[in-house]
């Protein structure tokens, strides 16, 4: 190795090991204290940075603003989209659009009229502003809404769905009103078919990569090397999305990837096989969620936050009270979601990388105001997470019920999950006789002797199915099936 790379590999090496040990103490303190893990990796980072350790650069591994919106995100999101609940999905499909799309123009219109008014602002920045503020951050709202343990979960897959796809109507508006600051011309033409070049074109490369991957696997034999292969199904699904000639949204893309290799795939393979498919991007996710807030607190300024916290603290409250809420009740004014479920969906839409990544675009295109925009941006973006992640479990408990309301619900839920496991366990069974890892015999013992068990659970879950809270749960199901 030639002497002079030695330090610069001996510093990505110090950088990446301070990133994972700050990672796990900072998640170890957030369970300790029962805190929103955001909360220490951003003052983790902070301290970390250069305001004060001067330790962590996260420029020398080569992750800015751009790496953590293009490349962390999508893992994030590919990661939640395997777990995205599909009945709720398909139930809210037009609610998502809505949002992520009508949703997304009422803010930037919402924030971009009072930051003109308020903050006197001109106008074609002042919306440029709202547009780069408008989509939430699935990086962040993922990373809040996880672990939320609701009796009514449709409205947190609503909000986590319309994080993953919004992006690209902010990006869109965003690309255009920089053009239009720097002279180009505005045609609806160009902005609706930008828009679905970047939204319906990565759904649809998405879908083609998740499915073409599980046939090929399946068909293959390769099944075994699932975990693995997940990874490459990940980098197709962005590659393709991201690169000439489609340059579509790789976000979107890997969502619907994952969505679909987990609702084709699953099935496919035994307990164990999918066991280790999810643990691997249970890890990749906690990495990706760590570099995110670890970068992002390590770009506090406090000189940036003091030069414009006030007009922040105007912008974030807007955003929070009024032009979120109004984009949230807008977009689901026909929908079967409660009004508290829609004070949820607006309560926590965070903002994170994404707005911080745009609001740097705006600083390299050069634009009247760009350092103002970039300003308020990161110093917004902070208010939100610190605000949003503190507010986040109230409002749940609040809005959308906690999980355990008796100990019949507690049991009911204990029970549809023995009951789910001892499914896999039948799948597993006949798996290892399949590939002659135990005899006939033991195969037909322990069948038996699980079926027994199922069959045990089906009989009591019959049983405690006309208690009222339970039949309240049931109904819902059964409400979310006739959605489909």
């Amino acid at each position: 190795m030639p002497v002079e790379t030695a330090p610069l590999l001996g510093e990505r090496v110090s950088q990446f090991v301070m990133i994972i040990l700050a990672g796990v103490i900072g998640a170890k303190l957030a369970d300790r204290f029962n805190l929103p893990k955001i909360l220490p990796l951003l003052v983790s980072g902070y301290i970390l940075g250069p305001e004060v350790l001067n330790l962590l650069n996260p420029e020398s591994i080569g992750v800015n603003f751009e790496v953590l919106a293009n490349l962390l995100i999508p893992l994030i999101l590919f990661n939640e989209g395997m777990h995205i609940e599909i009945n709720y999905l398909r139930a809210y499909r037009w609610q998502i659009l809505a949002l992520a799309t009508i949703g997304v123009i009422i803010t930037m219109a919402g924030l971009g009229f009072i930051a003109h008014l308020l903050l006197k602002i001109d106008l074609l920045p002042a919306f440029l502003l709202g547009a780069v503020l408008a989509a939430t951050d699935p990086g962040a709202v993922i990373s809040i809404t996880r672990g939320l343990e609701v009796l009514r979960p449709g409205a947190i897959t609503v909000v986590e769905a319309e994080s993953a796809f919004n992006d690209a109507t902010s990006i869109v508006l965003t690309s255009m009103l920089i053009g239009l600051a720097l002279g180009s011309q505005f045609s609806v033409l160009s902005f609706v078919s930008e828009f679905a070049r970047l939204f319906f074109g990565g759904m649809l490369i998405g879908f083609g990569v998740g499915l073409m991957s599980v046939e090929l696997i399946t068909r293959l034999g390769l099944t075994e090397h699932m975990d693995y292969l997940s990874i490459v199904v990940f980098f197709a699904a962005w590659v393709i999305a991201e690169m000439p000639p489609f340059r579509t949204s790789g976000v979107t893309s890997v969502v619907i990837a994952g969505i679909v290799m987990a609702a084709y795939m699953e099935s496919r393979l035994t307990y164990f096989e999918w066991r280790r498919v999810i643990d691997i991007w249970e890890h990749i996710a906690f990495l990706s969620e760590v570099l995110i807030f670890l970068v992002l607190g390590s770009y506090i300024s406090v000189a940036i936050v003091r030069s414009y916290l006030l007009e922040a603290l105007v912008i974030t409250a807007a955003m929070m009270l009024l032009a979120r809420p109004l984009a949230v009740y807008a977009s689901t004014i026909n929908s079967d979601l409660t009004s508290k479920e829609k004070w949820f969906i607006a309560a926590v839409g965070a903002r994170g990388a994404i707005p911080a990544a745009m609001a740097g675009l705006a600083v390299s295109s050069k634009v009247f105001e760009a350092n103002r925009i970039f300003g308020i941006t990161m110093t917004a973006v902070v208010i939100s997470l610190v605000a949003v992640s503190l507010i986040a479990k109230p409002v749940s408990v609040r809005t959308l019920g906690v999980r355990r309301l008796s100990p019949w619900v507690e049991k009911y839920y204990e029970k549809i999950a023995k009951l789910h496991s001892y499914r896999h366990v039948l799948r597993e069974l006949d798996a290892m006789y399949r590939d002659g890892a135990i005899d006939l015999v033991t195969y037909n013992l322990l069948r038996r002797e699980y079926e027994a068990r199922y069959r045990t659970l089906e009989e009591e879950l019959g049983d405690i199915d006309e208690i009222p809270e339970i039949r309240e749960l049931r109904e819902e199901e059964l409400k979310i099936i006739k959605r489909r």
